[in-house]
């Protein structure tokens, strides 16, 4: 299509024109049809080219959009797996002061029940030292 017309149209207006000039006239105007019809190619084959830049800029973007996509995902990757580790790092931190704590309460208790039977082996020996004196 040129200007708006397609092949059909503008051999519609080439039939008109010559049925209106007449066949005496046609040689008159023989030179300004050929100049119009080397127009007509020099604008299909422009229409041509730009049709295929266009396709070639489509398939370029294409590459392009498909490249940013790869990168978005590698990098939405990358951050989820930075996340991942942090999250473990973090939960690693908080099992090792668990453990401390727990070895902690556990050393404490420990103590205690040291403490207690201590306790209790003097008390015992208090009383058998009193029975022993009281059988005497």
């Amino acid at each position: 299509m040129v200007l708006g017309l397609g092949t059909s149209e503008i051999l519609l207006i080439v039939v008109v024109a010559i049925i209106v000039v007449g066949p005496k006239n046609l040689n008159k105007i023989k030179p300004f049809f050929k100049n119009l019809y080397k127009m007509y190619l020099r604008m299909q084959q422009e229409t041509d080219i730009t049709r295929h830049q266009f396709v070639d800029i489509e398939k370029e973007v294409k590459e392009q959009l498909g490249e940013v996509k790869k990168q978005a995902e590698k990098e939405y990757i990358d951050d989820i797996k930075k996340a991942s580790m942090e999250v473990r790092k973090e939960m690693a931190r908080e099992a090792r002061e668990i453990s401390v704590a727990a070895a902690k309460e556990f050393d404490k208790e420990k103590t205690e029940i040291l403490q207690d039977s201590k306790k209790e082996a003097i008390a015992d020996k208090a009383v058998a030292s009193r029975k022993t004196k009281d059988a005497k």
